[in-house]
C-alpha cells in the first residue's frame, strides 16, 4: 500500500474495510519529486474473523 506517512494510519483502517492487513513493520518511505515522501507497506489477507476496525 503506498501513503503519505501521517495518512498511514487511515489508510490502514480503509484496507481493513477490505480484508487487508497492513504490515506496519515491513514498510519503507519512497522519497519522490512531488511533495512529502510516500510510506510503501506490504498488506497481507485476514482471516474472516480478523476483520474488524477500531
Amino acid at each position: 500500500m503506498l501513503s503519505t506517512i501521517p495518512d498511514t494510519p487511515g489508510a490502514a483502517k480503509a484496507a481493513a474495510l477490505l480484508g487487508l492487513r497492513v504490515a506496519q513493520d515491513n514498510c519503507r518511505v519512497i522519497p519522490n519529486n512531488l511533495g512529502e515522501p510516500l510510506n510503501l507497506c506490504a498488506v497481507q489477507r485476514m482471516a474472516d474473523l480478523e476483520r474488524s476496525v477500531d
